[in-house]
């Protein structure tokens, strides 16, 4: 009797025991697939949003160059660099700024009365054409339209009958000692940005397009090969022309945000489009942006893929929970033989569950292997989420916190490396007045708090201003505005973000209640940028006699009692809506030629 009623106990034990192992290792699956889930799907969205910034960057960085070209001509004529009117003059300036860039097909100076000379990419000798539109119409209001303007533009695509291409065109305004002499184009190929784009280092199953309005394709891997139906009055290819099922077919079907439970920043728009079929096996991801400032309407950018193809980690982590389940319901039925030595592991399991859900990635331990195939399988996928988490903050956290945001993109675009670029940017160059004296009465700690506190006051309003802090050295700030991020108002940027820091600073204290007046120069110039170092270091510099103009231009502050100076080159890039008083020409310091410099009164 006694042995049958332990053995009834011993039964009831292990049904007892199984059912709280079921119950506990149920719990702590559920947390760890819901935090998975949950994980995954920021991942997922990171991923997708990381294709189409690719597409996005590529059609920048192709494009770009023609705008830069025709702005960077325009300057050079205003500056007297060369006449436009001295044929031999304009053709060297015209070769010289296609050859420069390889994808831009015709540099071409239209002068005010329509007389165009261009240089066209040849494959013979022959570059430099001379043509007569005094009488088209379309190019007499196009002239007068940036007469009156004044700005750089984008304009609409072009077919040319003769070479039977369709260009995209980038156009802007010249004048000479104030008066109006005609404007520069800079052209690119359609063939070309279509051949660009296909060439993103992708997988084969993402297909990139650029789309202008709801029908209109400006750039699609199947028109690296020219479209047979194009016109002057229809340059670019429809939808239904396109050799892309999932493409004509992108409207025909509701849109979400979402690409299933994952959802996109704001900013991105995703859909499913059906391609034939009901069963979904025809289902393919389309996620899209819109694209300002490369004509009068936005583009689309955009990115299509088989929808198998997204998602990955959210069925890794489905397919975990399956394997967990499976492991439980082992768990339960040997319960009395292997409780003793499973449950060390799955509370190890739990509480790093616990530990990632209240304190994040960095301080959960990866878990060690079992000998156990099945929790050695939930460790592993437990470790490879977390991994995943550890990152996805990796990029944003420490990534962002070294470097703007965009420059972040781009470095993990290009693998860690931003291409050298010679562009004409803004420098912004500010000191901290009488810091010596300071440092010399505070011990090393406050000094650093109250250099910490500084930094971050204007390292945030230049941040805002769309500009990029290149140094910190000792209590001076080097920044630039249009490199490395593109900015066409780099010049009243960086005027804004200064008058911004003086009015920030103006009756605000640091550290123990010190008042730090600053000094800022601001130059503008051409300047080179790109990153330096080793394969193991690396930094992101900028080089020129322009940069070095901006210290010495802080400088002269002292002389003058004043705490903001510009140069007259940032001065004629600035907005107009900003007044400045004049200071005079000063000579500088290693420069053979004075400076004339200007005081800002208000924006």
């Amino acid at each position: 009797m006694l042995q049958r009623m332990k053995a009834s106990i011993t039964t009831v034990l292990a049904v007892v025991f199984g059912v709280l192992v079921l119950t506990v290792g149920g719990t702590i699956l559920q947390v760890g697939v819901r935090t998975g889930l949950e994980s995954a799907e920021e991942l997922t969205a990171d991923k997708v949003v990381l294709i189409l910034d690719a597409v996005t960057n590529r059609l920048r960085v192709h494009l770009a160059p023609a705008l830069q070209i025709t702005e960077r001509l325009a300057e050079l004529v205003s500056q007297g660099a060369f006449d436009p009117e001295n044929g031999a003059a304009l053709a060297i300036a015209l070769e010289s700024a296609r050859a420069g860039s390889p994808q831009i097909r015709s540099v071409l100076f239209v002068d005010s009365s329509g007389q165009a000379t261009g240089s066209h990419a040849a494959t013979f000798g022959r570059t430099i054409q001379v043509d007569d539109w005094s009488r088209r119409q379309d190019v007499l209001r196009v002239l007068e339209s940036l007469r009156q303007s004044g700005e750089s533009i984008w304009g609409p695509p072009v077919y040319v009958p003769e070479p039977d291409v369709v260009v995209l065109n980038a156009r802007a305004p010249a004048f000479r000692a104030g008066q109006f002499v005609g404007i520069f184009v800079a052209t690119v190929g359609v063939d070309q940005l279509s051949r660009h784009l296909a060439s993103l280092p992708a997988r084969a199953l993402e297909v990139p397009f650029v789309l202008s309005g709801r029908d209109e394709v400006v750039a699609h891997p199947s028109l690296v090969r020219p479209w047979n139906g194009r016109s002057v009055d229809a340059p670019l290819a429809p939808l239904a022309a396109i050799e892309d099922p999932v493409l004509r077919n992108l409207w025909h079907e509701p849109s979400t945000r979402g690409v299933g439970r994952v959802t996109l920043p704001p900013g991105n728009r995703s859909q499913i489009t059906r391609v034939g079929g009901a069963d979904g096996e025809g289902d393919y991801v389309v996620v899209t942006r819109q694209e300002h400032g490369f004509g009068e309407s936005p583009w689309l950018v955009g990115v299509h893929f088989p929808r198998e193809t997204i998602g990955g980690q959210l069925m890794d982590v489905v397919k975990a929970a399956i394997i967990g389940l499976i492991v439980l319901l082992a768990a339960a039925v040997g319960a009395v033989v292997i409780a003793a030595r499973v449950s060390k592991p799955i509370r190890r399991l739990a509480d790093a569950a616990t530990h990632l859900t209240e304190e994040g990635p960095e301080g959960v331990e990866i878990l060690p292997n079992s000998r156990f195939v099945e929790v050695n399988a939930a460790n592993a996928a437990f470790n490879h989420m977390v991994e995943g988490l550890r990152e996805r903050e990796l990029i944003r956290d420490l990534f962002g916190r070294f470097v703007p945001e965009e420059v972040a993109r781009s470095l993990v675009a290009d693998r860690g490396n931003l291409a050298p670029r010679t562009v004409v940017a803004t420098v912004f160059f500010s000191d901290i007045a009488g810091f010596s004296t300071l440092a010399e009465d505070l011990e090393p700690e406050p000094l650093i708090k109250l250099l910490n506190e500084y930094f971050e006051l204007l390292g945030n309003i230049i941040g805002k201003h769309h500009g990029a802090i290149q140094q910190f050295q000792g209590d001076a700030i080097l920044a630039t505005f249009n490199l490395p991020i593109p900015d066409r108002h780099h010049a009243s940027n960086a005027i804004r973000a200064a008058l911004a820091i003086q009015r920030a600073l103006a009756g605000r204290t640091f550290g123990d209640g010190r008042a730090l007046p600053t000094r800022i120069g601001i130059n503008t110039g051409t300047m080179v940028g790109g990153t330096v170092g080793s394969d193991r270091r690396k930094g992101y510099t900028v080089h020129g006699d322009d940069v070095n103009l901006a210290a010495r231009i802080e400088e002269l502050n002292k002389q003058y009692g004043t705490s903001l100076l510009v140069s007259e080159t940032t001065v004629e890039q600035a907005d107009p809506s900003i007044r400045f008083e004049a200071i005079g020409e000063v000579p500088i310091r290693g420069r053979s030629r004075p400076a004339r410099l200007y005081g800002v009164l208000s924006d």
